[in-house]
């Protein structure tokens, strides 16, 4: 697995393996084998600046539900924003299978290699039931072979040695969150609250697709040997392991949004008691919470282009008055995240905006935000409420839903850097240059300009870095309201792409191929 750090990695680094599945809905916990579950053996080795540069090397046994961590000594230093590799050579007991964090094994390598791999990172992975050898001393001799049935297993996280103080962030939310349906490029989908934070802040994702309130609250694992322990527990557990200080509660939309794939219609008392239980439990483990509210759920006859022919879901004044709830900030809500009306029409009886006049819809099939819509929910996200601190060194990557699959809809959420959470860097009024890994992924752009300014995005990085294909910039001028607009230009600095209007945000990618950056969203 391809990786970036987002803070210099020296001296002793943390790989974190979990023998667990972040995923309680369905019976998939593992790709079980045939005597269940078991312990895993396993060695692992980090490599840098190429696969057959090996710079460090551990060894694990980690018990079913628990957390390995596996000290390594690195005897070189990884810089800011340089990719490095992390192999890992997994053995289960006899029989016995591998966790999946999400999804179905089926589901997450049938057909197609690209569906668990980014071959453009040089990613490869080798799987059978039998005769897989030990490759971590030559990470670059692996080649990508695996049946159907199998699961790409790596680190859950790797973690520099941390301050007490950093702020550590775990989101717990459903599919809006778990990064479905952001962007055609599976690689690339991120958490649209962890695309918020900048590489101060680091963030871990434990947003699963169809998970609801419901089962997070109750949801119990039977199968031995964990019966009795819930899913939220489990996550806890590794909440507390790489020191987490926030917990991101976004979850309601598929206990009652009333329209499929899940169709609940639960009231809004009955969401609150889930919230309760839960809340309850990241209080018990020292967690500062922030609430979510519920974005819209509508359906259209004209693909959400209009406001006028969406029709409000069946639920929807149960929604109303769960969101009301959140808003007041219940027992045990610090900060509130109003993702209802950051792409709602009102506080009340809300439908998808559509905005930018119609340009192109926030949805398409009115539960999820799609790439319009993500830049007005990253807006809405305080930032300054969490207290991010310039880390030296910090959390260097996180990957709990995907578990190292990169697989069933494309819900990877990983930390920071070309494959997680973007930079944030503030615009003021003036013309700027973008130097892409120094300064991340995201432009805050809230205050007043006297004139047009310009934003000006470069190819390479100050480095000499070319710019990877797909890497992504989002420019935010929400909260702005001013007359005049930030004009971004190619790296010539004379050709325009997009003018982002006071009030608006805009998505811009870099195709290697063509050699230029286009307006995404």
């Amino acid at each position: 697995r391809a990786h970036t750090a987002v803070c210099q990695l020296s001296g002793v680094i943390k790989l974190v393996y979990c023998n667990w599945a972040n995923f309680e809905a369905g019976g998939d916990y593992y790709d079980e084998g045939t005597n269940g579950f078991g312990q895993i053996t396993g060695t692992c080795s980090v490599a840098y600046p190429t696969k057959s540069d090996v710079i460090g090397t551990g060894s694990f046994v980690v018990q079913p539900g628990q957390n390995a961590v596996v000290l390594i000594d690195l005897s070189a230093d990884i810089p800011a924003g340089a990719q490095f590799y992390v192999a890992t050579f997994a053995v289960p007991a006899a029989g016995c299978g591998i966790p999946l964090f999400g999804g179905s094994y089926s589901e997450g390598l049938n057909t197609t290699s690209a569906q668990a791999l980014n071959m453009a990172l040089g990613e490869a992975a080798t799987t059978a039931t039998s005769g897989v050898t030990d490759q971590t001393a030559n990470p670059a001799a692996v080649t990508t072979s695996y049946n159907n049935q199998s699961v790409i297993w790596g680190p859950t996280a790797i973690l520099a040695l941390q301050p007490a103080s950093t702020p550590v962030i775990v989101v717990n939310g459903d599919s809006k969150n778990a990064g479905f349906h952001y962007e055609a490029d599976k690689f690339n989908q991120l958490s649209w609250v962890a695309q918020a934070f900048g590489d101060t802040i680091a963030v871990m994702n434990f947003s699963v697709s169809g998970k609801s309130a419901q089962v997070d609250a109750g949801s119990i694992i039977s199968p031995c040997p964990l019966a009795g322990q819930s899913a939220l527990t489990l996550r806890m557990q590794l909440a507390q392991l790489i020191g987490a200080t926030d917990f991101i509660l976004d979850l309601s939309a598929n206990d009652m949004d009333g329209i499929s794939p899940i169709p609940n219609s639960d009231t809004a008392a009955t969401v609150q008691g889930y919230w309760a239980t839960i809340i309850a439990k990241a209080q018990a483990n020292g967690l500062r919470i922030t609430g979510v509210t519920n974005t819209p759920s509508t359906t259209s006859t004209d693909g959400w282009v209009t406001t006028a022919n969406q029709t409000l879901g069946p639920n929807n004044a149960q929604q109303d008055i769960f969101n009301a709830y959140v808003r007041a900030k219940p027992a045990g809500v610090s900060f509130v995240v109003d993702a209802g009306a950051a792409v709602g029409t009102g506080l009340t009886d809300a439908k998808w905006d559509v905005g930018y006049g119609g340009a192109a819809p926030w949805t398409a099939e009115g539960i999820h935000p799609y790439d319009r819509a993500i830049g007005s929910l990253i807006g809405a996200v305080n930032v300054a409420n969490y207290a991010p601190v310039a880390l030296a060194i910090g959390l260097a990557y996180a990957d709990t839903y995907g578990q190292g699959v990169k697989n069933v809809q494309g819900a990877i959420d990983l930390l920071m850097g070309r494959e997680g959470n973007p930079g944030v860097a503030t615009l003021t009024d003036a013309n700027h240059a973008f130097s892409p890994y120094a300064e991340g992924h995201k432009f805050n752009d809230t205050g007043a300009l006297t004139a047009n300014r310009n934003l000006t995005l470069a190819t390479t990085s100050a480095a000499g870095v070319a710019v990877p294909d797909g890497y992504e910039v989002t420019v935010s001028r929400f909260g702005a309201s001013d007359a005049y607009s930030r004009q971004v230009y190619q790296s010539n600095g004379s050709t325009l792409i997009a003018s982002v209007a006071a009030g608006h945000a805009a998505r811009f990618t870099y195709s290697a191929t063509a050699g230029a950056w286009y307006q995404s969203g």
